[in-house]
């Protein structure tokens, strides 16, 4: 299904809730989500969930033994195709030694396959965050040894690039180098009353941040990780359950909506961002059940769900809203060689004979595109489709759309989803060619998937502030 998108100028205060993220397309009711059973995993209490770059899962766990029983080792999970089968392979990557009824504060991948643990140990002095490499080796160049402790409670975490966020003492978010480990700043939440944030998830376009604190969403806006004073707070929803140690927040890409699980019970929450709530019960989970955390598959057909309680990661589906046309981890498929217009540096190039630059990495420049105050465009494609290969030679590589380009000082980036699919996930590009065109303050002026129309394009880049 195509699927085009503009926001134009009059109509943005509409939609200013949730600033750009939690915009939902006009398909995205008939999309609901069903039971569709459980992984066969071994019995843990599965807290915290991420994606890997090629669409493995990856779960953190909880010590649930008694409240007197002695410490125990708990591990962290690759899990392998969980799309495939309901029988997937499982890879223990490591062991951590908590307390009864402590655990793991949140798990989280970047772009490399390199993924982040927060410990959180009950101890402000003791919990962690530790890096390791996409097979679970100890990545000792960052912090000490690995490890980085800020003597603050570490809890939910996510990543953007350079950038690592941890949500800290209930309240506030650090921010830290993703690949040193080195403290760049806290974002605060200055309101009155207790907060109890859990669980935090960036949406990489606008670089908003949301959290879940006692089922109530929250969001820190108007910043920026490397800008974390620009930051300010606000509460999105009603809380719709209590404090707890395993409360996760994730966000659906695809509807623009973000995902909780209240507790108690089975329920699965979707708020889109007319401040409407979608309930849907995990019917292979008990009514009385704590779920936690949920991450959805790259074709945004697949939610797994995990269950502290039940120790299970549940399943739902719902349709496919398209697929990238890339090949599966299992396949022994070449990738095609991509044409001329992609083939450009780890910087900058010329395309197709232009002088326009084209950046293949959006991590790499969105920093300087935001404090330049340059709008951007995103590109999401992949060798060897003929669709996007027409869509380069009949508008991107044109005089038109460098002159359009130019006129607006764009900065321009190509991103391959055969290299990146979980960055092509994140922004929610399903099929290709994939074009958000983006405000300098990271807002979505305009999306455009597959069939992508000139003069909508043209006319998204000139109204583009």
């Amino acid at each position: 299904m195509t699927q085009t998108r503009v926001f134009p100028p009059t109509k943005r205060p509409l939609i200013q809730f949730l600033a750009t993220l939690l915009v939902v397309f006009h398909s995205a009711a008939q999309a609901q989500w069903q039971s569709a059973g459980k992984l066969a995993l071994p019995k843990y209490s599965y807290s915290f969930l991420a994606s890997t770059p090629n669409g493995d899962l990856l779960a953190a766990t909880f010590n649930s033994s008694g409240p007197n029983d002695p410490p125990r080792q708990i591990p962290a999970l690759l899990i392998e195709n969980p799309s495939v089968t309901a029988n997937p392979r499982i890879i223990e990557l490591c062991r951590v030694s908590f307390d009864a009824q402590r655990g793991y504060g949140g798990i989280a991948c970047d772009l490399n396959g390199s993924f982040f643990l927060s410990g959180d140990t009950g101890n402000a002095s003791t919990s962690f965050v530790r890096k390791f490499s996409s097979r679970g080796q100890p990545d000792t160049t960052f912090g000490t040894n690995g490890e980085v402790r800020l003597n603050r409670r570490m809890l939910g975490i996510d990543v953007a690039g350079r950038y690592l966020l941890v949500a800290v003492d209930w309240a506030q978010v650090a921010i830290l180098d993703s690949v040193t480990g080195k403290p760049l700043g806290l974002v605060s939440a200055p309101v009155q009353g207790e907060v109890n944030v859990r669980d935090i998830a960036i949406d990489p376009k606008s670089m908003r941040i949301f959290g879940v604190a006692s089922g109530a969403v929250v969001t820190w806006g108007g910043g920026a990780p490397w800008q974390s004073e620009g930051y300010q707070f606000r509460f999105l929803s009603k809380a719709y359950g209590n404090p707890r140690a395993g409360e996760g927040i994730s966000i659906d890409p695809f509807n623009r909506t973000v995902l909780i699980t209240p507790k108690p019970g089975n329920s699965l929450l979707e708020i889109e961002g007319s401040m409407k709530v979608n309930r849907f019960t995990v019917n292979s989970a008990a009514p009385t059940t704590h779920l936690a955390d949920s991450v959805m598959s790259f074709d945004g057909s697949t939610l797994y769900i995990s269950d502290m309680i039940g120790q299970a990661i549940h399943v739902m589906k719902r349709p496919a809203r398209g697929s990238l046309i890339v090949a599966s981890a299992t396949q022994q498929t070449v990738t095609p060689t991509a044409p001329p217009f992609t083939e450009v540096a780890s910087t900058s190039s010329t395309g197709g004979g232009k002088s326009l630059n084209w950046f293949h990495s959006y991590s790499e420049v969105v920093q300087n595109a935001r404090e330049e105050k340059k709008p951007m465009i995103v590109y999401f494609t992949q060798g060897g489709v003929p669709k996007a290969q027409s869509f380069e030679k009949n508008i991107l590589m044109t005089n038109e759309f460098e002159e359009q380009a130019r006129e607006k000082n764009f900065v321009c980036v190509y991103e391959d989803v055969s290299r990146n699919q979980l960055n092509a996930y994140k922004f929610g590009a399903m099929r290709v060619p994939h074009l958000i065109v983006l405000s300098s303050k990271g807002e979505t002026q305009a999306e455009f998937s597959y069939e992508i129309d000139k003069t909508g394009l043209f006319n998204a880049m000139k109204a583009v502030n």
